[in-house]
């Protein structure tokens, strides 16, 4: 179990180590940005002289060995089973993984390195947690924010926390932030608020623990780095308090007289500490430790010592960060009768009149405060007054004037009892500048223009509703009077000139995009710049389909930005229209398409081309034109002539040029079929069909008479005659595909083309296992065949024997291409289990194989499935059965098929062999290893 807490801050618990440590950040706009990288790993003083001070731990609290459980609740099974009594079950302990955040003072971002503070070295770090009592536990950020601000307010750079919630501390949650916020808020403490909020420049945390019964508990271990030690801090206390016995401030002491006393003794005993100015190393000299022993520190020094002499004295004072002429920078805000002044020590530091003493906002030149200082919130709290604050004797009043906005504003008047006094004659200046920004225009060139806006008198109020003054009048009443400058608008006038190539001048707003239009007429209320808008140049491009239809529709591009073009591509086709002049066809025409190569400038393609989607860049219009890849013919239909051969395809009735599948189509075409007329009778033009389907070419005169002779003879018949040509080597080696051989069938067997539903229907039964023989015995036993033998007057023959293994294609089919059943299956089988494409040895061991029947199908998907590389991949069950449903059946898993197998798997437990023999074992592979001729198992 952890160890016990060691000290107990407020209303935390908190574990105190490396007590002191470097300084190391700074606040100023000459300092580089600041780095801690040894800050976290030591606790040395950042001064050779000073004294390292141990602290005792508490040894009066010791480690709590052990938790017992409660043995009182055990159970015996009978017990439970005679008198239904239930065990006691603690909820389970879920650890929570440690992890570490990175927060960085706000007053410090920018300047601020988190490297130190990452790779700083973690204290007691833990792998497991164990429950503590719950009153050892912190339950609100409130109470964390106190324990960490008096862990701060001692200088401890590591502490540990406890703490339980009922939510889980997010990572990057921005909680760490706000904690270390909250403990450096203003308590109204001299040690704490601003005197710790610009002492310290970052934090990091570990954290961890456990989460039990919806709540969670964390170990929380924060890293800080401060400017001072704890040792420094004392000797700043001691030397405060004999300094304050020194300046003695009564009862009847006021604000204004322990600011005054407390100013001008920082102004004469601190100088300004150039010598370390630009030293990143020494970062001493940002704390008011340097300012008051060291009598040397730069402007963070200054205001932390006024900060803390004034809030030991009791008066309300600010840090405030900003920049001073540009620089980084900081001051101090004092409070008197309620309202807020301006003082800056650094800048007074040394000077016999103050610049910069008890100042109002407008008339505190050159500084700017930081936004958060700057918010509604902020001066609602501290409001600032409208004046400096001025001193004043018994029967005298005071006139004072306020710029309103404006500068030079005459100094305070005196208005002396029964006197009257004559307003200044001196008036304020208030100038507008306006900056015209040309906004990627090419003149003016960021031009500016100033507006003197006209005075036109004084009021007391200054929205102007009060009593109205003009400068030199009389004032002769015996009251303060506050004078506020009333303002005349000037309006814009003439207005810059601008132009841009290939823009539009749309006229001078108030915002680089949106705002609102300024004319010659607009009234200035105040510095501002006016951005130029434009309107780019457009150009229109356009499609011409160029003989094709359906080009997209005309695009907009503007100047100097590309266009993505249309990827709508246009098409064009072309019709063959047939004329079988005497015989037979069974369609009259075909469509053939040709490809969209691309877009060009000319319509013949002799300009710019241009992709579809690509990229149109010129500033111009354009009209782009479809360039097109004329397509082949492609299969031509074979018509039909009875006693005649066909010879082809033609681009005229007689003569013209022949026209194949792969001729080049580029224009609507008629087609001519040209016929060898020369058969005896309709045996001889069985025999020369079978010629040209099977072989591709004419009947030799030796070769017809021959087949035609013993046919009639009746020693063969036209089943046997079929069979010698479709079961030929030369027939074989097409390696026809299932639909290509069964549109063979239809023209060798009927001597015409297949009908859409019987190709189907014996594409079907090949595709499900029936043997090509069997097929070939379906067409030579028809009816329409026989009927066909009848008239040729040949005997039909019976069907011959059916092989277990039926003829196969052995490569890719001659007609259109398409992969064999058995080089399908084992590609599959390798990109399925091995995911890459197989080599050609592999490939052709394996297909060999399989085709001469010495393996199985399932034992080559056996040796892939279940071969180390695939096992190795540790797949789930789900992802298992998808791929065997891809390596089988090649197609994904249908729902329910897939759930019963998971079933098997997961409830009936079935192992990952099972489920394999199981799809070896199916209907749907049992169908397809018979059409690719193979061995089952």
């Amino acid at each position: 179990m952890k160890k016990k807490l060691l000290a107990l801050i407020l209303s935390g618990v908190l574990v105190f180590s490396s007590i002191g440590g470097i300084n190391t950040y700074a606040l100023d706009s000459e300092t580089e940005t600041i780095s801690i990288e040894e800050t976290l790993e030591s606790a040395q003083e950042t001064e050779s002289a000073q004294e390292t001070e141990s602290v005792p731990e508490t040894e009066s609290v010791q480690e709590t060995e052990s938790v017992q459980e409660t043995e009182s609740v055990q159970t015996t099974a009978e017990s439970l089973e005679t008198e239904g009594s239930q065990e006691t079950v603690e909820p389970e302990e879920e650890e929570i993984p440690q992890q570490t955040e990175i927060h960085i003072n706000p007053v410090y971002e920018g300047l601020f390195s988190e490297d130190s503070l990452e790779n700083a070295p973690q204290e007691n770090s833990h792998s497991g947690y164990t429950l503590f009592a719950a009153s050892d536990y912190l339950a609100t950020e409130d109470q964390l924010a106190s324990a960490l601000r008096g862990a701060m307010e001692a200088r401890s750079t590591a502490v540990t926390l406890y703490y339980k919630t009922d939510s889980p501390l997010l990572s990057g949650g921005g909680w760490l932030g706000r904690w270390v916020e909250m403990a450096a808020a203003e308590t109204g403490s001299p040690t704490q608020g601003d005197y710790l909020l610009f002492n310290y420049g970052g934090c990091r945390i570990s954290y961890g623990g456990y989460v039990q019964a919806g709540i969670y508990y964390y170990e929380l271990e924060f890293t800080f780095a401060y400017y001072t030690t704890a040792r420094q801090e004392e000797v700043v206390t001691q030397k405060v308090n004999e300094l304050l016995a020194e300046f003695n401030f009564g009862s009847d002491a006021s604000d204004y007289d322990k600011i005054k006393r407390v100013y001008a003794w920082v102004c004469a005993n601190v100088t300004y500490d150039y010598t370390n100015l630009n030293n990143s190393n020494y970062t001493l000299k940002y704390s008011a430790y340097a300012a008051l022993i060291n009598r040397t520190s730069v402007c963070q020094g200054y205001a932390l010592l006024v900060y803390r002499l004034l809030r030991e004295s009791g008066v309300s004072v600010r840090v405030i960060a900003g920049t001073g002429n540009g620089g980084a920078h900081a001051w101090n805000i004092v409070g008197i009768d309620g309202l807020y002044y301006d003082v800056d020590s650094t800048w007074d530091a040394g000077m016999a009149n103050y610049g910069y003493f008890l100042k109002s906002d407008e008339n505190f030149t050159g500084h700017v405060r930081e936004a958060k200082y700057s918010t509604d919130a902020f001066y609602g709290t501290y409001p600032m007054s409208d004046w400096d604050y001025t001193v004043r004797e018994i029967g005298t009043w005071l006139i004072r004037y306020s710029g309103n906005g404006g500068t030079g504003a005459p100094t305070s008047q005196v208005k002396v009892l029964g006197e009257d006094a004559i307003l200044s004659t001196s008036v304020p200046r208030k100038t507008y500048r306006v900056i015209y920004d040309k906004n990627g225009g090419g003149t003016p060139s960021n031009a500016s223009k100033n507006f003197s806006v006209v005075f036109t008198g004084w009021n007391t109020r200054a929205s102007g509703d009060g009593i109205s003054y003009s400068a030199g009048a009389v004032y002769n009443q015996n009251a303060d009077l506050n004078l506020y400058a009333q303002w005349k608008n000037p309006t814009m006038g003439t207005m810059a000139t601008t132009s841009r190539t290939g823009y539009n001048f749309d006229g001078w707003y108030t915002s680089a995009s949106g705002g609102t239009r300024v004319t010659a007429n607009s009234e200035i209320r105040g510095s501002q710049t006016l951005y130029a808008h434009w309107t780019p140049l457009t150009y229109k491009v356009t499609y011409n389909a160029n003989g094709g239809t359906g080009a997209p529709s005309a695009q907009t591009k503007s100047y100097n930005v590309a266009l993505t073009l249309s990827s709508t591509k246009p098409t064009r086709t072309y019709t063959l229209t047939y004329n079988a002049g005497g015989g037979s066809v069974s369609s009259s025409r075909k469509t053939v398409s040709a490809t969209f190569k691309n877009w060009n400038t000319q319509t013949n393609g002799t300009g710019t081309a241009y992709n579809s989607g690509g990229r149109y860049t010129l500033n111009s219009a354009a009209t782009l034109y479809a360039q097109w890849g004329n397509p082949t013919a492609g299969t031509l239909i074979e018509p039909t002539r009875f006693g005649y051969l066909f010879d082809g395809w033609y681009t005229a009735a007689k003569g013209g040029t022949k026209i194949t599948s792969s001729t080049t189509v580029s224009g609507n075409m008629t087609l001519y079929a040209h016929w060898t007329e020369g058969f005896a009778d309709e045996v001889e033009s069985f025999v020369a069909q079978l010629y040209k389907v099977c072989l591709n070419r004419n009947p030799d005169q030796a070769g017809l008479s021959d087949w035609a002779s013993r046919l009639k003879r009746k020693e063969i018949s036209g089943v046997t005659t079929a069979y010698g040509f479709i079961f030929s080597d030369e027939f074989k080696g097409k390696n026809l595909c299932n639909e290509d051989y069964i549109e063979q069938l239809y023209k060798a067997f009927l001597g015409r083309t297949a009908d859409p539903g019987g190709r189907a229907d014996w594409v079907n039964q090949l595709n499900t296992g029936t043997t090509r023989e069997a097929v070939f015995n379906g067409f030579a036993m028809s009816q329409e065949f026989r009927e066909l033998c009848q008239r040729y007057g040949i005997e039909q023959g019976n069907g011959i024997a059916v092989p277990r293994y039926g003829t196969v294609p052995t490569g890719n089919c001659s007609v259109c291409g398409k992969e064999d059943g058995v080089t399908g299956f084992v590609k599959r089988l390798y990109k399925v289990c091995l995911n890459r494409n197989p080599d050609a040895a592999g490939l052709a061991d394996w297909t060999n194989k399989l085709r001469s029947h010495s393996s199985s199908g399932r034992s080559v998907a056996y040796g892939f499935i279940f071969s180390r590389e695939f096992i190795d991949k540790g797949y789930s069950n789900s992802q298992y059965v998808e791929y065997l449903y891809e390596a089988f059946m090649g197609r994904a898993s249908d729902a329910s098929g897939k759930a019963d197998w998971l079933n098997r798997m997961e409830n009936q437990g079935w192992s990952r062999e099972q489920v394999f023999d199981g799809f070896v074992g199916s209907a749907e592979f049992s169908k397809i290893c018979s059409s690719y001729g193979i061995v089952r198992d």
